[in-house]
């Protein structure tokens, strides 16, 4: 079921169509100039909130230079005050590095949910909610196992220099 006004419907499917354009600077261009985009699924490589229309775009590109063939799914949208909650699925190929995550030509197939604020027509912030392990779960061994130790350095890196 999908319950939002005209406005909240056209923002969205403005963004869906940027993604699947594969157009990052029309997806940033959707945000207002202070705008964040938040997730979860890279807070341990110590990035996690992109704060900024420039820093929204980047953020974007840098996982469609990775999945060049992605496309967005809309499957159920919530208008709330102020926003929206939209339950969306991504599906394409992970054709290059992402993060700590090596590229092996592995099939990209998960849902998520984002959480939007909308202010004056633009997302100021959307929190993306979705489980890491359902977007590997497609990826051969050594892509994760490299992901995995490169985690497991980065987490003994930040041990060390909170010791310092």
């Amino acid at each position: 079921m999908s319950t939002e006004s005209d406005s909240t419907s056209e923002l969205r499917d403005a963004y869906v169509a940027a993604w699947n354009a594969h157009d990052a600077h029309a997806c940033g261009a959707l945000f207002t100039d202070d705008g964040v985009r938040e997730w979860e699924v890279k807070p341990l490589a110590g990035v996690s909130r992109f704060k900024g229309r420039v820093a929204v775009v980047e953020s974007i590109q840098e996982l469609m230079t990775a999945v060049p063939d992605i496309h967005v799914e809309l499957h159920n949208v919530w208008e709330i005050p102020g926003g929206a909650v939209v339950e969306w699925r991504v599906r394409g190929t992970h054709q290059a590095d992402w993060d700590i995550w090596t590229a092996q030509g592995e099939a990209v197939n998960f849902p998520g949910i984002s959480v939007y604020r909308i202010h004056d027509g633009r997302f100021a912030e959307e929190r993306m909610y979705f489980d890491t392990g359902l977007m590997t779960a497609n990826w051969r061994p050594p892509a994760i196992m490299r992901a995995l130790t490169s985690l497991a350095k980065h987490r003994v890196q930040r041990r060390q220099a909170r010791a310092a």
